[in-house]
Parts: structure tokens; sequence; C-alpha cells
């Protein structure tokens, strides 16, 4: 069996599901014969205060 892995970086939207389910599910589906190992290495902003001011600016 092939084996991957897949990380996904980035801020609070690559937290959160959605776009990033939905790769997943396309990578298995078009993949079937690939073991992936999915990494979910988004930051929610408002948990990381180096990210507060970023999070503020781009919500005003």
């Amino acid at each position: 069996m092939k084996k991957g892995r897949v990380a996904f970086l980035g801020g609070s939207i690559t937290y959160n599901g959605g776009w990033r389910d939905s790769i997943t599910n396309y990578l298995k589906d078009r993949f079937p014969e690939t073991q992936f190992e999915f990494i979910a290495a988004g930051i929610l902003y408002r948990f990381n205060p180096r990210c507060i001011p970023y999070g503020a600016r781009s919500i005003y």
C-alpha cells in the first residue's frame, strides 16, 4: 500500500473544517490505494495572542 502525508497549514480558516474536510475526502476517493496521514495545523487566532492584532484588523 502506498503512503502519503498531507499537512494543512494556516490560520483560522485552516483550523476549521469545511474545505479541509473536502480535500481529505477527495484525496481518499481519488487515491483509494493510498494510506494518508492528514495533519491539521491551523491556528485559531483568537487563542493565539501573537495573532490578535492581525485578527482585529481583519475583522474591522
